[in-house]
């Protein structure tokens, strides 16, 4: 799940930095805990207090705008548990303190295919592993892929293939992988909210406007 959650902050235009397993002030927590009149988390083999973290600290910006929000992820059936919601309640009221927009996400708030789609992408965000007669072998396949897009209007994406294959010498299988890389790094873009499918027509497809598709910074991990 947290990978998954992972994957949609990575995506978003929105998101520009996030931290995973962010530490909480143990101080304030125990002192939280006790307020509540609830166990403080503790090491169940040194029973000493742990500390404790949020899954996931984000930053948003938009022009000079910019926020800080707290996720948590459980799954939700998870929640039935008093001692788990005790938890997630000691961690609301820390970020509530500060001031802090804290939310708690399961997995029924996930897009399953939306997060299935960016998996499939991002195993083709880099191609530098991938086998390549020479170094710049796989950014010519892109160059062409891109130049022949325009005169594939009306043709499916599996047509579209075919036409890369016999006349710019795309060998099987490597036009789909262009497709991933390209739609991986926002240089063109595909419906991530539906199956993918080579039926589909070749329009589906868009392609990034280069001044318009600045490179994404890269989020810490």
């Amino acid at each position: 799940m947290e990978t998954a959650l992972f994957l949609l902050l990575d995506w978003s235009d929105a998101v520009t930095d996030i931290r995973e397993q962010f530490p909480l002030d143990r101080d304030e927590t125990r002192r939280i805990a006790a307020d509540m009149g609830v166990r403080h988390p503790i090491d169940t083999q040194s029973r000493t207090d742990i500390v404790m973290t949020t899954d996931f600290m984000i930053n948003l910006g938009a022009g000079n705008t910019s926020a800080l929000v707290a996720r948590s992820v459980k799954p939700a059936s998870e929640l039935d548990e008093d001692r788990t919601l005790e938890k997630q309640e000691i961690e609301r009221r820390y970020w509530q303190i500060k001031g802090v927009d804290w939310g708690l996400v399961t997995d029924l708030d996930l897009p399953a295919q939306r997060i299935k789609n960016l998996r499939w992408l991002h195993e083709m965000q880099s191609l530098q592993l991938m086998t390549a007669p020479q170094p710049s072998y796989w950014d010519e396949r892109c160059g062409n892929f891109l130049a022949c897009l325009p005169q594939a209007t009306g043709m499916s994406i599996k047509q579209f293939f075919r036409l890369l294959e016999s006349t710019q010498g795309f060998a099987i299988g490597e036009a789909l992988t262009v497709l991933r890389h390209l739609a991986a790094n926002k240089r063109i873009t595909i419906d991530l909210n539906t199956k993918f499918d080579m039926q589909m027509q070749v329009d589906s497809l868009e392609v990034v406007v280069p001044n318009t598709a600045a490179q994404q910074t890269r989020k810490s991990a």
